[in-house]
Parts: structure tokens; C-alpha cells; sequence
């Protein structure tokens, strides 16, 4: 039976639709207030046991002062009885996840934990009389800190809590109360314009499945164009089905975009990364050879970067790389394709460049990476190996060359340019 034809019989079943549905709303309604009910009983008595923590807390603090005040060593380990106690609500607590925030949960555990370990070694220092007591006063400010936050994240467990009963019994209420408002209306209606209804969305509908089938259908099969939306032409299930397709295809793109982007980033220093590289330049070269334009690569190594690892550290290391590619970013052209090769060493592509102007070009990001105040009390510097592309020979051979330029420049001293005119 087509959807068509479902839609045809709606008219002669409105009345049993009404009918049916004034009994499930009434039967929902009579089944709400026993909602509420088990609702009371999975709530009140969390609430009921960190309303406990909090009474059990204060009582801690107190016997922690009084043990202080009167000098009894033997008053702390009454603590330890509440604090037994509280841990056991702690864990009454988290069987009911459900329930309770286990985040403010873990936290409330954390800072009781962190007070009373910290109170019991402050009173028995200043009871002692130990050298402790020395560093009474520090541990005093801890303990205040800890009392502090101690206190609200009991307070703060009890309160989420109780706004999670709320907001339960707030919306067990209010769906029944909706439920009940639409039942009658929505019956009325649906005898009145069922008919009309039927009639006019069937057309809609079997146009709006054809376009979804196929939009779906072109996903399925591999379809990377995310930006085609349906437009929905109804709010009922068909039209909720659409808006939330076309919801898909914004997250899909979105992500695909991503993805895309991740695959072709260095992470570290946001630059093109080598997968990136070596696809620009198998396209680039290609162009240079069919057009005859000119093709200019080069590759940069930061000199003695080993040793910046070695002496500073990899932290500092990596920040040393991100300044580097900012560097090379703001002293180059923005049609310049700069990415990291790997490790310390960069890959620059200059397209339609002449080896004359790339050399000037790459004398002015030299210069620049020299003359640059770096975060280490160090100069830094980097050499430069420089090519042009030349016609009937392969990317191989072009690397080759641009390899030995930046081999010559480490081996002549490092912090200079050669080039391969030859």
C-alpha cells in the first residue's frame, strides 16, 4: 500500500483516531500521577542523604575546633566514625548515577577528602605541639580553603539534586497537561480538515520521498557534495525526516570539511603538511612543464635545531618552529605555497616565479629569520637550498637538486642561500 492510499483512508477512521486518542490521553494522565510518585521515592531520599553530608560535615568541623580547644588527641578519631559515615552516603550516592551530577559528586569527594586530611593534621599539630605547628598558619589557609569548598560543593550536589526533582516533576506535569490540551483539539481538527489534508499532502509527500530517496541514495554511494538541501514542504513526519536530513548534510560537510583540512595541516605549525606538499607540487609541475612558466622550489632547514632541543627543550623547540612559519608566512607572497616537510625542514613552491626574483625572495625570509629576537637567548638562523624546475626532467630529479643546494649550504656554514644555476 502506497502512502498515497494510507493517506485516503484517514477520513474514515477520524472518528476512531478521536475517540482512541481522548482514552490514551486520559489513561497517560491517570499514568502521570503514579510517574510521580516513583519519581518522590527515587528522589527524596538522595535528597534526605546529602542533606545527612551536610549536617555530618558540620559536626566534623566542630569536633575538629573542640579537639583543638580542649587539647584531646583522642577527640579527632570520633571523627573518624562521620567521616566513615560520609563516605557511605558518598557511595549511596553514585549507585544512582542517574540521579546525581558524578562530576559534582567526584569534586564534593575530592574537597572533603582534601579538608579532612588537612584539619586532622592541623589540630593534631597545634595539640602536639609539633614542629609542625611551625606551618600551622599556612595549613590554617588551607584549611579554610578547603572548609570553603568543601561546603559549597556539598551544598552544590544537594541543590542539583533537588533541581533535578523539579525539573522531573515539572516535566512530567507539563506533558501531561500538553498532552491533554492537544488530545481534544488535535481530535477535533483532524475530523474536520483530515479529508482536505489527505488529499493535498499526498502529492507533496510522494514528490518530497522521490528527492530524498535519490539525495540519500547519492550519499550512499559516495557523493562528497553535502551542499544540496531539501526543502521541506510540511511539518509533519516526512517534513521532520527532511530537517533533519538536510541537518545531516551540515554536519557531514562540516566534518568533511575538517577532515579535509586535518589531512592537508601540520598540526603544530598550521602550515600545509607534506601529504599537502607533495600533491600541490605534482600539480604545480605538471602546469609548469604544459605552460612553460616558470617553477621555482626551495627547502629550509633551521640550523643547529638539535641542540635548541638539547639546551631548551622540546616545548621551546616547538615554539621555535611555530615562529619560524609565521615568519615565513608574513615574508612571503600569499600565493606562495610554504609546508613542513618534516621535522625542522620547510618546503617552499614558488609558482610563476623566475630564479632571480625567488632568490630575492627567499634573501628577504633569510634576512628576516636572522635578524628575528627569538623567545631563547640564541640566534637563530636557517639555510636555504634553491632550484628552478627545468623542462623533460621528473620531480625526483628536481629534488635532487634543491637537496644537494641545501646540503652545500649547511656544509659552507650554514645561514645562506644556494642555488643551482646549472
Amino acid at each position: 500500500m502506497t502512502i498515497f492510499q494510507k493517506m485516503l483512508i484517514v477520513p474514515l477512521v477520524s472518528l476512531a483516531i478521536y475517540a482512541g486518542f481522548i482514552f490514551y490521553a486520559n489513561s497517560r494522565y491517570k499514568n502521570s500521577n503514579e510517574s510521580v510518585l516513583e519519581i518522590r521515592d527515587d528522589y527524596i531520599p538522595l535528597l534526605d542523604i546529602a542533606a545527612e553530608n551536610n549536617q555530618l560535615f558540620k559536626e566534623i568541623s566542630q569536633v575538629f575546633k573542640d579537639a583543638v580547644l580542649a587539647g584531646e588527641v583522642s577527640w579527632i578519631e570520633n571523627n573518624q566514625k562521620l567521616k566513615e559515615r560520609i563516605s557511605y552516603n558518598f557511595f549511596q550516592l553514585k549507585k544512582n548515577e542517574q540521579i546525581v551530577d558524578g562530576w559534582s559528586l567526584n569534586l564534593a569527594t575530592q574537597y572533603f577528602n582534601e579538608y579532612y586530611l588537612a584539619a586532622e593534621k592541623f589540630a593534631q599539630s597545634i595539640i602536639s605541639k609539633s614542629d609542625d605547628f611551625i606551618q600551622s598558619d599556612d595549613l590554617n589557609l588551607d584549611i579554610e580553603l578547603f572548609y570553603n569548598q568543601t561546603k559549597d560543593s556539598f551544598e552544590n550536589l544537594r541543590t542539583g539534586i533537588y533541581d533535578r526533582f523539579r525539573e522531573k516533576i515539572n516535566s512530567t506535569n507539563s506533558d501531561m497537561k500538553q498532552l491533554l490540551f492537544w488530545a481534544g483539539n488535535l481530535s477535533i481538527l483532524l475530523i474536520l480538515v483530515s479529508t482536505l489534508v489527505t488529499i493535498l499532502t499526498s502529492f507533496s509527500t510522494r514528490k518530497n520521498l522521490w528527492h530524498l530517496n535519490r539525495r540519500m541514495k547519492a550519499l550512499a554511494t559516495g557523493s562528497t557534495d553535502f551542499s544540496r538541501r531539501l526543502k521541506p514542504t510540511s511539518r509533519d513526519e516526512l517534513g521532520t525526516l527532511i530537517h533533519w536530513f538536510n541537518k545531516l548534510s551540515v554536519k557531514l560537510e562540516k566534518e568533511h570539511k575538517q577532515l579535509e583540512n586535518i589531512s592537508n595541516t601540520d598540526k603544530l605549525t598550521q602550515l600545509n603538511n607534506r601529504m599537502s606538499a607533495d600533491n600541490f607540487l605534482s600539480k604545480a609541475f605538471i602546469d609548469a612543464m604544459d605552460n612553460g612558466t616558470p617553477l621555482c622550489v626551495a627547502i629550509t632547514d633551521i640550523d643547529f635545531f638539535k641542540s635548541i632541543n638539547d639546551n631548551f627543550g622540546h616545548h621551546t623547540g616547538d615554539e621555535v618552529l611555530i615562529t619560524f612559519a609565521k615568519i615565513l608566512k608574513e615574508n612571503l607572497r600569499p600565493e606562495d605555497f610554504i609546508a613542513r616537510w618534516g621535522g625542522e625542514e620547510f618546503l617552499i613552491i614558488l609558482n610563476n616565479t623566475k630564479l632571480d626574483e625567488a632568490h630575492k625572495l627567499i634573501e628577504r625570509v633569510r634576512n628576516s629569520i636572522a635578524t628575528y629576537q627569538f623567545s631563547i637567548e640564541k640566534n637563530i638562523t636557517a639555510s636555504f637550498g634553491l632550484t628552478q624546475a627545468k623542462s623533460n626532467e621528473s620531480i625526483n630529479d628536481l629534488f635532487i637538486r634543491v637537496d644537494k643546494n641545501l646540503y652545500h649550504a649547511k656544509e659552507n656554514g650554514r645561514d645562506q642561500i644556494v642555488v643551482d644555476e646549472s
